[in-house]
């Protein structure tokens, strides 16, 4: 099996480019040239390997229940960090649309200890002063302060990125600000802001940096 069939994401971190597949394994992208010169993914070489700690649940998440999960891999001041967002559909109804009901209730980090012998994952439980910003589409983390109004030690969230591109749902349906240490979610704009409907493919909504930022 392939590995990098199965990614979830990847981000280029200290000039290399590195990818988290399926069983939480962490994996070294090797790009090489080919005769024209154009970039060429040689190999993959498995960096971490999985562990059976990564699937812990946030504390204010129940065992009883099921959730899907969907993994972000973030650069965030000179660290490689794995984002893990759980989402949880509370509908019983067969009559619901698919993933309509479906919300984002957590998320865990961990940062990738690559000083250590084995390779490992270390979960952290504050980003010291960051935010983070995930989305299938673009993933950055961002400095917190009084001026741009961002919160410290929080994930940023709103791209519905697990729905299917034609779901009718608004886009903004499943977004938040999920506080880290007290696992709290707060809504991401005022109910009286206007949302834009039926966006996909490349039109899809993703955020928006400045480019002194990026």
């Amino acid at each position: 099996m392939e590995p990098s069939r199965y990614l979830h994401d990847v981000v280029f971190f200290n000039g290399k480019l590195y990818g988290v597949a399926s069983c939480d394994r962490l994996l070294l992208f090797e790009i090489g040239y080919d005769l024209g010169n154009k970039p060429k993914i040689s190999s993959t070489e498995r960096i971490i390997s999985p562990m059976e700690h990564l699937r812990d649940l946030p504390h204010s998440l129940s065992r009883e229940k099921v959730y899907m999960i969907r993994e972000y891999v973030v650069e965030c001041c000179d660290r490689l960090l794995r984002v893990t967002r759980f989402i949880h559909n509370d509908c019983s109804s067969s009559r619901s649309l698919f993933f309509e009901h479906d919300r984002t209730v957590g998320f865990t980090i961990f940062e990738a200890d690559l000083s250590t012998n084995p390779n490992q994952w270390r979960r952290i439980k504050n980003l010291g002063g960051q935010a983070l910003f995930v989305g299938r589409r673009c993933s950055k983390s961002f400095p917190a302060g009084e001026g741009n109004g961002i919160q410290e030690d929080c994930i940023y969230y709103f791209m519905s990125d697990y729905l299917w591109p034609d779901h009718p749902e608004d886009p903004l349906g499943d977004s938040g600000v999920y506080n880290i240490a007290n696992g709290m979610i707060i809504p991401l704009l005022s109910q009286t802001a206007t949302v834009p409907r039926h966006l996909h493919g490349q039109w899809s909504l993703t955020w928006y940096f400045p480019a002194d930022a990026v």
